[in-house]
């Protein structure tokens, strides 16, 4: 059985399957619903570019198996 491994921007469901996928880790005591429902309404995560890791066995969907969120820097001088 081979699987098949892609890195590419996230869409829409997979973003969501990204957030579900932290839930363990950053969700608290949030039911996984309001979890999701939090990072979908955060202005910080929508100014994010999402990117995930699919994985691909032979007959299957694609599963997103990692998410990065990039993030704008802005950098400043003050005198």
């Amino acid at each position: 059985m081979t699987s098949t491994i892609d890195i590419h921007p996230a869409n829409a469901d997979e973003q969501l399957a990204a957030y579900r996928n932290v839930h363990e880790v950053w969700g608290g005591d949030a039911p996984l619903d309001a979890f999701v429902e939090r990072r979908l309404a955060s202005l910080q995560h929508n100014r994010a570019a999402w990117w995930v890791l699919t994985v691909t066995e032979a007959g299957q969907a694609p599963v997103v198996a990692a998410s990065l969120g990039c993030y704008a820097l802005h950098f400043g001088h003050r005198r």
